[in-house]
This record gives C-alpha cells, sequence and structure tokens, in this order.
C-alpha cells in the first residue's frame, strides 16, 4: 500500500505543525515563498531588535529535526488543477512544475501589506526587508501602533524599550 501524497500550501506558522506531524503517515512535499521559517510572531520584537528576532524567529526548516521526511520546495503556487488533484509551482530558479497531492493543506497564512506578504523571497531579500523596516523606524520622530490588542501593547511595549527617547501612541 502507498503512502498517501499530501501537499502543504505554506510552511509559515501554521503549516510547518501539520507538515512534520503528517509525515509520519504520508509522503508531505512542503512550499514556501521563503526559504526557511520566516515567522509572522513577535512583530514589536522584529521593528525594534531585528538581529535578536531573526535568532528566534528566522528559522532554516533543516533545522527543524522533524520535518526530515517533508521534501520542501522554494516557490509559490500559480494554479490549481482540483480534478487532476495538482497544484502548478513557480520555484525560486524560475522553473515551473506540477506537483501532484491526494490531500492539500492550504496554509499560505494572511497579507496585511507591510509585513507579511507571499512573496517569493530569498535570504537576503528577507534580511533586507528586515534591517530597512527598522531603519524606517529608527529614522522616525514618532510612531503610532494602530490597535490595543496584545500583538499591538507587545510592539509598542518592544518600539518604546528600544527608542525611549521618541513618542509611541498606541
Amino acid at each position: 500500500m502507498t503512502r498517501p501524497r499530501v501537499l502543504v500550501a505554506g510552511l509559515g506558522d501554521s503549516g510547518l505543525l501539520p507538515a512534520i506531524h503528517l509525515s509520519h503517515h504520508a509522503d508531505v512535499v512542503g512550499v514556501s515563498s521563503k526559504p526557511a521559517l520566516v515567522s509572522g510572531q513577535e512583530l514589536g520584537m522584529r521593528l525594534a531588535r531585528p538581529d535578536d528576532w531573526a535568532r528566534d524567529y528566522w528559522v532554516p526548516f533543516d533545522r527543524f529535526r522533524r520535518l526530515d521526511r517533508t521534501r520542501t520546495v522554494h516557490g509559490t503556487l500559480t494554479a490549481l488543477d482540483p480534478a487532476a488533484r495538482t497544484v502548478t509551482v513557480q520555484t525560486a530558479d524560475g522553473e515551473t512544475r506540477s506537483e501532484p497531492y491526494d490531500v492539500l493543506v492550504i496554509s499560505t497564512g494572511v497579507s496585511n501589506g507591510f509585513w507579511r506578504r507571499p512573496d517569493l523571497q530569498t535570504s537576503d531579500e528577507v534580511g533586507t526587508e528586515l534591517s530597512a523596516a527598522h531603519e524606517r523606524l529608527a529614522g522616525a520622530a514618532s510612531i503610532m501602533v494602530v490597535g490595543g490588542g496584545a500583538a499591538a501593547v507587545s510592539t509598542a511595549l518592544n518600539l518604546a524599550t528600544a527608542w525611549p527617547e521618541k513618542q509611541i501612541e498606541l
């Protein structure tokens, strides 16, 4: 009996766990627009202390030992054919390929137009984007954090700690 083939579209915070756990029972292929886990966690730390954030939340896939059984593909999904049970993937090196599946897990995350986008990026591009956001805020006279939930409060605290001379509004 052959094992089912599971394709996990998105290896971010949410897609990583199904890829790891399903690999015990199925042949898993994970497709990620990033070359590593670029976590959506801790926005404030990401902006205020990008080196600390990168140490804890930008993790190469090969550091996840339980992901060893999963084949990872650095690319983006460009088409879905549910009748044929295939997706088309544009890989980071420009190749287009078809990936078959028995089960499709869609975990492509959210896009907020600021720092969570499904853009196909290299490690250098992730690093440049990380530094650029930090530098923009470092050069600002004041910063406004919109929202009052846990993420906004954490972000405001991290920014106020990094730049106590700035006016941080929540």
